[in-house]
């Protein structure tokens, strides 16, 4: 792959190269759209002159004791993970002498380290900010209440103390339950709450459930229940009605900060401290289960959200108006009175976009990037390139590529 190289027994010498390079092994699940932003924000980072030779793991089962053994034995400069908590694997990897970056963590297995460790997360401050601010814009609410993570985890116990203190009112919470199905208490949580309420969920799926319970009791979403999780995981939050609104990380971002830390601890003459570090959020991203009906700009920008992730799949203007559950009509309406041009053109800018970025930054043919990007001729999409930008794509590649 382009950006993965395999580890070999040994490490050859380098005593006429200019750089040093760098053997690192990355552990996401890549099945999440989290992860996947968090590996481009860490092959942003790296950009053209990557000094990294990356092992990649991309589901939580591959990486195992014994294959952080192997690596180890290989010779390993750092490591970088966002995985479910594993007690054995946290273990062993607080054993490793390499540096080590943990995302969305904080396990109790690394709380003994003092060198070479960077703890990255949320800043469970902004996203209390981003969500009272939403609450305030959608209504007025007599309770408020935090909804845990099923499981008692570090990250679900800091967002309810960050909710806390930036809510008018003393919040009701459910704590964790400890079990596979918990909907009878979090109806029963519900049932004795005072509405209109606001109830922030530790994060999409405990707010899925929250919209599950209240089902059962027969509450109206968002009148008297208005439910706002954490992640913005399109696999959840739209594959539920009502559909979730959430706060969107900036999962990018964080995979950028990564690869910076991890990079400076790789270089350190000396391990420096354990460092716990907090990324900003982005935004919340308004659907249904806060917002009653969407405005024309709420509506664009959830276009937008879902152009952004599939425009190179194929996307057509009915496909995007599918999905928002709206007639073609009246999402062009939508777009024209918010003086954004046409569903069609914007599809075709944000492909544009990805063909520009996968010429500088890959060495994929024309051929490729044509397939990769949507386009269903190679003629068509060289025209139009040469139409938009007045270059050819391999004269933006000889200017722009690195």
């Amino acid at each position: 792959m382009l950006y993965s190289s395999p580890m070999n027994a040994k490490r050859p010498l380098r005593a006429r190269d200019a750089r040093r390079r760098f053997r690192v092994l990355v552990a996401l699940r890549l099945f999440e759209t989290a992860s996947q932003q968090k590996l481009a924000g860490l092959l942003s980072h790296l950009g053209a002159q990557n000094e990294w030779d990356i092992q990649l793991l991309r589901t939580q089962d591959e990486l195992t004791v014994a294959a952080l053994d192997a690596a180890e034995s290989q010779g390993l400069d750092g490591v970088l993970v966002s995985i479910a908590h594993d007690v054995a694997v946290f273990r062993r990897l607080a054993a490793l002498r390499c540096p080590l970056i943990v995302m969305g963590l904080d396990p109790a297995e690394l709380q003994s380290r003092k060198t070479n460790l960077v703890i990255l997360h949320d800043n469970p401050s902004d996203i209390a900010r981003k969500a009272i601010r939403h609450f305030a814009a959608a209504g007025r609410f007599a309770t408020f209440a935090y909804v845990h993570n099923r499981r008692r985890i570090g990250w679900s116990t800091l967002r309810e103390q960050a909710f806390a203190k930036r809510t008018p009112r003393a919040i009701h919470v459910l704590p964790p339950t400890e079990t596979p199905d918990d909907r009878p208490q979090i109806a029963a949580f519900l049932r004795q709450l005072a509405r209109p309420t606001a109830v922030l969920a530790a994060n999409d799926a405990r707010a899925a459930d929250v919209l599950a319970a209240a089902a059962e009791l027969k509450l109206k979403v968002p009148s008297d229940l208005s439910v706002l999780g954490v992640d913005n995981d399109p696999f959840v939050c739209t594959r539920v009605r009502p559909n979730i609104s959430s706060v969107e990380p900036d999962f990018f971002a964080e995979g950028q900060a990564a690869a910076r830390f991890l990079d400076r601890m790789m270089r350190a003459r000396t391990p420096p401290s354990t460092r716990h570090v907090e990324i900003d959020v982005k935004r919340v991203i308004p659907r249904e289960s806060t917002v009653r009906l969407l405005s024309a700009q709420a509506l664009v920008d959830r276009a937008k959200e879902f152009i952004n992730a599939h425009a190179t799949r194929g996307l057509t203007p009915q496909d995007v108006a599918s999905h928002l559950h709206v007639s073609r009509q009246l999402l062009d309406l939508r777009f024209h009175e918010a003086g954004v041009g046409s569903v069609g053109a914007l599809i075709t800018r944000r492909k544009l976009a990805e063909v520009k970025r996968l010429l500088v930054q890959t060495t994929a043919s024309i051929a490729q990037i044509t397939d990769l990007c949507g386009f269903a001729n190679e003629n068509a999409l060289k025209n139009l390139f040469k139409r938009t930008t007045g270059l050819s794509m391999r004269d933006w590649r000889t200017r722009h590529g690195a």
